[in-house]
């Protein structure tokens, strides 16, 4: 998936968002919570993020975590992928914040692998 970076980002629904897909179809962004922040990525139209890492009150983990979302949808994601798709790649978390979770390392892997 082509990816456009936002060097101002802006907000839509509630989210910061940093990146979109060049065809509009998934946005990747940041969202404030009661206990910090989460990277966020939701699909256009849809009722709520698909993708959804907690970060806790971490900026430096925030950003390293956002990145790597983002570097995951444009190695990894399909142009028009569906919501489904999506939630299949990604790895799933069993608590907050994610940097003390399996799923860290997983995304960090996933990040990694080039696809041929």
């Amino acid at each position: 998936m082509k990816l456009i970076p936002y060097t101002e980002p802006f907000d839509v629904e509630g989210c910061r968002v940093y990146f979109k897909s060049a065809d509009d179809c998934w946005f990747i962004g940041t969202k404030s919570v009661i206990f910090g922040m989460r990277v966020v990525a939701w699909r256009n139209g849809s009722v709520g993020p698909v993708v959804d890492y907690c970060a806790g009150d971490n900026p430096p983990f925030l950003s390293q975590l956002l990145v790597t979302v983002a570097v995951i949808f444009s190695r990894r994601v399909a142009d028009g992928a569906t919501e489904r798709e999506v939630v299949n790649l990604m790895p799933t978390w069993q608590r907050r914040p994610i940097d003390g979770d399996p799923c860290w390392p997983a995304l960090q892997a996933l990040a990694a692998e080039v696809v041929a």
